[in-house]
């Protein structure tokens, strides 16, 4: 037989459903189980405190609604994908028993009221019920994003994977949005004389192979030692067109920060999205704070800078705090404000007059803040959104938030994927690679990478960061 002849039939763990509501959707024409538990698992998080969990608890639970009023979902229910949906409640131990002349039970010592471990039994009730345990023709497979709870699956020979869905395969592949490329001399110096030029695949030398995506930075590179930043679109390079604009004062140290203004400062109209990954110290929130206000308050490309971040550091729903909007999210925005300061403070200003001037900016309203939590459901229109510390969010908000984008409006992704404070996220599935691979061959959208190198905070601080993350 086959492999796509197999049936296979996925038992779903909550934290999947917690991670993306429509996870239902991404099995194809397969099954799927729902173990009862994870049903009052969701009923008790529709209340949490945390408020993403809360929605996506709630959203699975709408979605179940609308398939039970299809059709029984205890025998299973059709899905528009062609997959079968259903609950599974096991039966009572002495039915079992009496019925099939087994009773399984957990290992002596499993606590059997933990709900993880009822999934378990759940599973293994569901093997034994169908009798599928040792048949290759038909799979159970447990899915979880729970490292625990696959390795407890292992323990008891359940077969179990994590959702990869919105996976990246290996960190190390992610797409950077920048490359190193050769050129003949004589290309080489057309480029210069003309800002711009026809390429094909055979214009690149020694070590190309493949396309590089519409809106990728190059650093083009002669037989000469010669070397030009470009970026590449529409089967041309082009010179970059703002690396000797100056917004707020700014001037890029490095050719990251250089790239990452050209992107900043390209009209909407052409790069509407700009997603930057990179460690910190390498002013990514600095260029993306100072080229939107450069917009907003000289050009008036756009009516206001809007910064917002997961608020993960509470871990809890921001509207249980105290506190009027702006207090509540001051703590997780300290990052903005500091590099406000280095943007409008001079060295002779005292604190409290840097601090005035950063009040007049919100006071005009040049710049304002929120938490992510109050976009969902908004058309936002000729503004540009800074979302900082992206891998902070779910590859479900980093939909929701791209979505809300109006006419005229830029968003701007900031975060570091080897940063992760998300317990429910890691650095393959977080919201920030998810927008990266899955936007990278858009010629909507520009992805820019900083390397360890670019940092550009103090000596001690790029010490500490090569030798203390070892």
């Amino acid at each position: 037989m086959s492999q796509s002849s197999i049936r296979k039939t996925y038992v779903l763990d909550t934290n999947i459903f917690i991670h993306n509501p429509n996870c239902m959707n991404k099995f194809e024409d397969n099954e799927i189980v729902i173990p009862y538990v994870v049903l009052e698992e969701l009923d008790g998080l529709k209340t949490s405190r945390d408020g993403e969990v809360a929605y996506n608890a709630r959203e699975t639970l709408r979605k179940l609604k609308s398939l039970r009023e299809k059709g029984n979902l205890l025998k299973g229910v059709q899905m528009d994908n062609g997959g079968l949906i259903s609950v599974y409640a096991p039966m009572e131990k002495e039915v079992m028993e009496e019925k099939f002349g087994y009773n399984i039970s957990l290992p002596e010592g499993w606590n059997n009221e933990k709900a993880d471990n009822r999934i378990l039994l759940s599973i293994m009730n569901l093997m034994e019920e169908e009798s599928m345990g040792d048949d290759d023709e038909n799979q159970i497979i447990l899915v979880s994003n729970d490292s625990n709870m696959l390795i407890k699956a292992d323990c008891l020979g359940i077969r179990a994977q994590e959702y990869k869905n919105d996976r990246v395969a290996n960190i190390s592949d992610i797409y950077k949005g920048k490359s190193i490329r050769y050129i003949s001399d004589k290309d080489f110096d057309k480029l210069i004389e003309n800002k711009r030029l026809d390429v094909t695949m055979e214009s690149f030398i020694c070590d190309q192979i493949s396309y590089p995506y519409d809106g990728e930075f190059i650093n083009v590179l002669n037989s000469s030692g010669g070397s030009l930043l470009t970026k590449y679109r529409n089967n041309q390079l082009e010179l970059l067109s703002f690396d000797k604009s100056h917004p707020c004062g700014l001037a890029p140290r490095n050719s990251g920060q250089t790239f990452l203004e050209e992107s900043l400062m390209e009209d909407y109209n052409i790069c509407p999205l700009t997603i930057c990954n990179g460690p910190a110290g390498t002013g990514k929130t600095l260029f993306a704070v100072g080229c939107g206000l450069e917009q907003v308050m000289e050009s008036k490309k756009y009516k206001q800078v809007l910064v917002c971040r997961p608020n993960v550091m509470m871990d809890e729903e921001i509207g249980f705090l105290p506190g009027t909007e702006k207090e509540k999210i001051s703590p997780l925005l300290r990052g903005v404000y500091d590099n406000l300061e280095v943007l409008f403070g001079n060295k002779d200003d005292s604190l409290d007059q840097i601090q005035d001037k950063i009040n007049e900016l919100f006071q005009r309203g040049y710049i304002t803040a929120q938490s992510i939590a109050y976009l969902r459901g908004r058309s936002i229109s000729n503004t540009y959104i800074i979302i900082d510390e992206c891998q902070n969010a779910s590859p479900n908000q980093i939909f929701s938030i791209i979505t809300r984008a109006g006419e005229g409006t830029k968003i701007v992704l900031l975060g570091d994927v080897n940063q992760i404070d998300n317990p429910r996220l890691d650095s393959k599935n977080n919201g920030l690679v998810y927008a990266i691979e899955r936007m990278k061959d858009s010629s909507l959208s520009q992805v820019v990478t900083f390397e360890e190198k670019e940092c550009i905070r103090s000596r001690l601080a790029r010490e500490a960061s090569d030798k203390l993350k070892k």
